[in-house]
């Protein structure tokens, strides 16, 4: 079937919170075909410079698709699709949205969801996506391709600050949570982190390519990992702050743990695997901490937050673009 959407230029937008900041990237779409990738930060004060930005992407574009990554912590998902056992779970459904889910209840905060949207003013929002909706499709992503994760396994997704962690058994979903790391912010005004950048990558007419320290003494390590070695480049070249949030990554994927295993409203049995998916790499050391306390060493996969939403606009806007 003729199209002539294909034949004009379209934006694909993605808004994302980032510790108060507005992270943008734009995709710019021209015959099925990304030309041009765009990304910008503005600070929580500079919202009017954010929002001047998606305004002259609109402007620049003949179609236009924006879409928002809902961050608030006001969000969960749990195994029912039955409103009478909302209060088993300890969700209040006169305060939140429900939406059936991969045969579950996804739910937010009604007055956090409309702040959501507050964010960009008068902007008109085509999709907004939960992390969970996100996790969802990588984990079925990873099946399609052939990987096959048998009985129980916990899947995390890692984005900045942001932790979604949901357990299945085979193909049903037993355990959902969210949650919000703590950032450091005197650290970060000390390091002087810039909070406005902007890349740019041209395209030809081929698409783009796309701790608790006292416990380190217990840690299982590969045979050719240098604890020492690897804990001085990381203090080095990173934030101790980073580290921190890593350790913090732990803290919750234990207490989660705890909570699926003790809480008798779950059905719950040990678990196999624990498979991570990370917009920002993690420190070896935490990965090896997990091995070392939760006996399970995690499968990494290393993913593009803003890609991933732009795949699931595509999807649910019926858009095809070369990826």
């Amino acid at each position: 079937m003729f199209s002539i959407r294909k034949y004009l230029s379209s934006v694909f937008i993605n808004v994302v919170l980032k510790d108060k900041a507005f992270v943008i990237e734009s995709y710019s779409v021209k015959k099925e075909k990304i030309i041009k990738t765009q990304q910008r930060t503005f600070s929580d004060e500079e919202k009017q410079k954010a929002l001047k930005h998606i305004k002259d992407l609109i402007d620049n574009h003949y179609f236009t698709y924006v879409s928002l990554l809902f961050t608030s912590i006001g969000q969960g998902m749990i195994p029912t699709i039955n409103k009478n056992e909302l209060q088993r779970y300890g969700v209040d459904d006169s305060a939140i949205t429900l939406k059936t889910f991969d045969n579950s209840f996804l739910y937010a905060s009604k007055v956090e969801l409309e702040n959501s949207n507050v964010i960009i003013d008068n902007l008109h929002v085509d999709l907004i996506f939960s992390p969970f909706v996100i996790l969802s499709k990588l984990i079925k992503d990873k099946r399609a391709d052939g990987f096959v994760y048998e009985g129980i396994n916990l899947f995390v997704l890692k984005y900045n600050e942001f932790i979604t962690l949901m357990i299945y058994e085979n193909n049903k979903f037993k355990f959902g949570s969210y949650f919000e790391l703590k950032i450091n912010k005197e650290n970060e005004e000390e390091e002087n982190i810039e909070l406005e950048e902007e890349l740019e990558i041209e395209n030809d007419d081929d698409a783009l390519e796309e701790l608790d320290f006292d416990e380190l003494d217990n840690i299982k390590l590969d045979d050719d990992f240098n604890l020492d070695e690897n804990l001085n480049t990381e203090v080095n070249d990173e934030s101790l702050n980073t580290f921190s949030l890593d350790m913090q990554i732990f803290e919750y994927i234990n207490s989660a743990i705890k909570e699926f295993y003790d809480n008798e409203v779950y059905e719950s049995d040990f678990i196999n695997n624990i498979i991570m998916f990370e917009h920002e790499k993690s420190s070896k050391a935490m990965h090896s901490y997990i091995e070392s306390e939760l006996l399970l060493k995690p499968i990494v996969y290393k993913i593009d937050v803003f890609k991933e939403m732009l795949k699931l606009s595509c999807l649910d806007l019926g858009v095809k673009i070369d990826l």
